[in-house]
Formats: structure tokens, C-alpha cells, sequence
């Protein structure tokens, strides 16, 4: 799925935290994890997990 999107990443207590805005939901918070080949982004907040949002998901590198 390609989504286009607006993001910024910050660093808060030593958690990182993706914030990205869609044409659909603006403001959506995750806490980005990282894992072997990327990071897992979990939604933390209603407009994330809202029907338009985009839920929890993972971002992979590219190969």
C-alpha cells in the first residue's frame, strides 16, 4: 500500500515516536520499535486507529 503523507519523528524518554498526517486523519501518533529489518509502528492514539487511519503497521528497509 502507498500512502502520501506528511511525518516528523521525535524522541521523547529515549522512545522514538512517529507522527504523520494524511489527507484522511491529521495528527496520527505511533511509538516506532525497531526490529531485524525495520520498525514496528503501533498506533497510540484515536485518530491512528480511527477507520481512516492507518492502524499499526511495520516500515521495512528497502533491498
Amino acid at each position: 500500500m502507498n500512502v502520501n503523507a506528511n511525518y516528523s519523528v521525535s524522541n521523547t524518554s529515549g522512545k522514538e515516536y512517529l507522527k504523520v498526517n494524511t489527507d484522511d486523519e491529521k495528527n496520527q501518533k505511533f511509538e516506532l520499535t525497531q526490529i531485524s529489518d525495520g520498525y514496528k509502528a503501533k498506533a497510540m492514539n484515536k485518530t491512528a486507529k480511527a477507520d481512516d487511519g492507518l492502524g499499526s503497521f511495520e516500515l521495512q528497509k528497502r533491498k
